[in-house]
């Protein structure tokens, strides 16, 4: 949360000489607290008196699986900190909270890969092939989409027939500038032609919304 309430207020102004004065400070703001960033204020100056000390340590070891995003946070940066300043037992600590990070990484994206096989089998079964013959189905549809999209970006690169400083007639229909005479500014692609009517006006066309004029 990011509000303040009289507690937080109240703990930002309460003076913290020791370590004692910092978890008893913690445990207020867990009782009472409602702003998360009094609470990760309280985990750095918590560590500030972990040098060395296990107990701190295992503190902050704990707050690292904690829900709140920057209590979080504040305790793997406060470990990092700590090794930093040559903490054998917050560098231990630390490469635990990474091991433990990467294999929970690891476990969701499993269970995503679970979640999504459920999902393509029932498609499966319903289609009435086995999971083998859907997801070379499937594959086959991905190359087609590739192929297609390959080929729409060729077809969009292809040069313009047109020339800049060309005349050219508007042939789109139902159109305020239907038959329009302009000139070509610029010709880029046959997707992207800049042309300009005698009365001023720009547009940007296709080639085939223009006829060359003899």
């Amino acid at each position: 949360m990011a509000r303040s309430n009289e507690s937080d207020e109240n703990l930002r102004g309460q003076p913290i000489q020791s370590q004692e004065d910092a978890m008893a400070a913690w445990r207020h703001w867990l009782n009472w607290g409602e702003n998360d960033k009094v609470g990760a204020g309280l985990i750095h100056t918590i560590a500030s008196f972990g040098l060395g000390d296990p107990e701190i340590i295992n503190f902050l070891e704990a707050r690292t699986t904690s829900g709140i995003a920057p209590i979080r946070s504040a305790a793997y940066s406060a470990l990092i900190h700590l090794e930093g300043q040559g903490d054998e037992l917050a560098s231990a600590a630390r490469k635990r909270c990474q091991e433990y990070e990467e294999s929970q990484f690891i476990a969701q994206r499993q269970a995503r890969a679970q979640r999504q096989q459920q999902f393509d089998q029932q498609q499966a079964d319903k289609l009435g092939v086995t999971l083998e013959e859907f997801y070379a189905a499937k594959k086959r549809e991905r190359l087609k989409q590739l192929a297609a999209e390959a080929e729409r970006r060729r077809e969009l690169a292809l040069p313009s027939k047109f020339q800049p400083g060309q005349r050219v007639k508007c042939v789109i229909p139902n159109w305020p500038y239907t038959g329009a005479i302009g000139t070509v500014e610029r010709a880029v692609t046959q997707y992207f032609v800049i042309v300009q009517f005698e009365d001023g006006y720009r547009t940007i066309q296709a080639d085939s919304a223009f006829g060359l004029l003899a």
